[in-house]
């Protein structure tokens, strides 16, 4: 019992440690930095962003450690509260308040262009961050075995062809649907976004989303409502919580072949195939999902 208050004294100290720091930090940059006309403002842009990432993993850090200091462990609903309903209950009051206000961003869609273009890589972060921070605190750590390598051309096949498959069926949805002229000419994310985006799509968030729909969700679900519902089920949430209709198809064949994956190699095939996919749909279809 006291090896267990320590861990939670030492996470807090931690916790308060990186948010006086942080607060620290944004000061004496505002000061030395931002306030400097010499230094370039794409320059200040990418540290304004980083700072804002790092704020993101502290607080999502900070959510989750709350989560396990009241005991609300091993609680799956509650996770995905955190890490899709409050993102989307944020979303639609701020929608909500410029609809109120008729602002002049929602003419033309132009809130919907720079909502993708800058406010969706965030929520994604923070989608992931919750994940994975949930997986290390919430949920009993189970050890993830290596691929053989015989079994990695089937993981990174698996992949590519999820993410070809989602490639053009994106590309016909998009096209029937008059869509893709407005996608090409949305405005585009500054760079440090989609690098880093793309850098966190590739590493963490294969893990992050992998290790909990497919590793907690899949097997909880399917004990308590039966195998073939709770993978169907699995697969149905997981395209759904992109929040975006275009993606729902492509998203539940890849849930669809990730489970598979798990069944019959691993939960690191999975992972593998996730990250292959995300790469060729970022790399080629970027317009369409950000």
């Amino acid at each position: 019992m006291k090896t267990k208050s320590n861990t939670d004294i030492l996470w807090l100290s931690l916790l308060l440690s990186a948010f006086v720091a942080l607060v620290w930090l944004q000061s004496f940059l505002s000061q030395r930095f931002f306030a400097n006309q010499k230094v370039a403002l794409e320059r200040q842009y990418t540290l304004l962003v980083a700072l804002i990432f790092f704020f993101m993993a502290l607080a999502a850090l900070a959510l989750v450690w709350l989560l396990r200091k009241y005991k609300y462990r091993e609680k799956p609903w509650l996770v995905l509260s955190a890490a899709y309903g409050l993102p989307l209950l944020a979303t639609a009051i701020s929608f909500t308040w410029l609809m109120f206000v008729q602002a002049p961003i929602l003419a033309g869609g132009l809130a919907g262009s720079l909502f993708r273009a800058t406010w969706q890589p965030f929520l994604y972060f923070w989608q992931v961050m919750v994940l994975f921070f949930s997986l290390r605190l919430l949920f009993p750590v189970r050890q993830i075995s290596g691929i053989p390598l015989q079994k990695l051309p089937a993981a990174v096949l698996s992949g590519l062809g999820c993410g070809v498959v989602s490639v053009f069926i994106l590309s016909v949805l998009l096209n029937w649907s008059n869509q893709a002229a407005r996608s090409l000419a949305a405005i585009d994310p500054p760079a440090v976004l989609r690098w880093v985006t793309m850098a966190l799509a590739l590493s963490v968030a294969p893990f992050a989303a992998e290790g909990f729909f497919r590793q907690i969700l899949l097997s909880g679900w399917q004990a308590r409502f039966g195998g073939t519902k709770g993978f169907w089920m699995v697969a149905g949430l997981f395209a759904f919580l992109t929040f975006q209709p275009a993606l729902w198809l492509p998203a539940l064949i890849s849930g669809v072949a990730f489970s598979l994956l798990v069944r019959y190699q691993s939960l690191t095939s999975a992972m593998i195939a996730h990250a292959v996919a995300n790469a060729v749909l970022l790399i080629v279809g970027w317009q369409w999902v950000f």
